[in-house]
C-alpha cells in the first residue's frame, strides 16, 4: 500500500491493482498523484485493474486498463458519476477506449477506422454502422478527454478530423 499521508478531508479516488507484483494494491487521492505513478518506469507500459471511488461512497467495476490510459479511465469515471458527461459522451468514449481513436467521415460522422459503411435509405449517402455527432465529440475534447491527433483546414478554418485518448 502507499504510505503517503493525507489530511482527513482527503478522499480515494482509485484503488489500483498490479498483478506482476502479486496484486498488489495501490491508494490513490488524486488524478496528479495517480499520474505521476503510472508514468513511472517500472508501471508504464503494464496493464492494471482499477476500481474508482466515487465521493457518495460506491464504487466502479473493476476494469483493466493499460497503464498509460489510467488517469483518463478514473477522470472519465469521474466525470461520468458527476452528471458532467451525457449518455452519448460516455458510449463515445467507451468506444474510443475500445478502438484507440475516431475518425470523421464524410457527413460528419466520427467512428472507428475500418468500421462497415452502410448507406443511407434516403439519400444512399455511406454511413458508418455506428457512430456519433460532432457535438458529442467536441464535449470530450473541451472535458480534456480526448485529444485531437489530426486537423484539416477549410475555408480558413481548422477542424479535428481525428482522435484518441
Amino acid at each position: 500500500m502507499m504510505t503517503q499521508s493525507h489530511d482527513s478531508n482527503s478522499e480515494i479516488i482509485a484503488l489500483v491493482f498490479r498483478l506482476k507484483t502479486g496484486c498488489r494494491q495501490y491508494l490513490f487521492y488524486s488524478l496528479e498523484e495517480l499520474q505521476a505513478w503510472a508514468g513511472r518506469k517500472p508501471y508504464k507500459d503494464e496493464f492494471v485493474f482499477v476500481i474508482v471511488a466515487f465521493p457518495d461512497g460506491h464504487c466502479s467495476d473493476k476494469q483493466r486498463v493499460h497503464a498509460s490510459k489510467l488517469v483518463e479511465v478514473v477522470e472519465y469515471g469521474l466525470l461520468s458519476e458527476a452528471g458532467q458527461l451525457s449518455p452519448k459522451m460516455q458510449k463515445a468514449y467507451s468506444r474510443l477506449l475500445k478502438h484507440g481513436r475516431l475518425i470523421k467521415y464524410t457527413g460528419g460522422f466520427w467512428s472507428a477506422p475500418g468500421v462497415e459503411i452502410r448507406h443511407s435509405h434516403i439519400t444512399n449517402t455511406p454511413v458508418p454502422a455506428w457512430h456519433f455527432g460532432t457535438q458529442t465529440i467536441q464535449g470530450l475534447i473541451r472535458r480534456k478527454l480526448i485529444k485531437v491527433v489530426r486537423e484539416r483546414k477549410w475555408e480558413d478554418k481548422v477542424y479535428p478530423v481525428e482522435v484518441a485518448l
